[in-house]
């Protein structure tokens, strides 16, 4: 699936994909996905993994394995 990445951090494949639930801040856009950590403001998808890097849209790859 694609989806729109938010935050800083760079995707790499095979890494985990957390979503932002807290309220929207500066690069951090409730409902969508992070690279990083956000365990205090958002929640990790389990079995979903990145595939690779986001494209110049800020566009990335996951896959869920279901």
């Amino acid at each position: 699936m694609t989806v729109k990445l938010g935050g800083a951090a760079a995707p790499a494949k095979g890494g985990a994909v957390w979503v932002w639930t807290a309220v929207t801040a500066g690069q951090n856009i409730q409902g969508l996905v992070q690279a990083a950590d956000v365990t205090t403001n958002g929640f990790k998808i389990n079995k979903a993994i990145f595939m690779g890097p986001a494209d110049a849209s800020g566009n990335t790859e996951i896959a869920y394995n279901v």
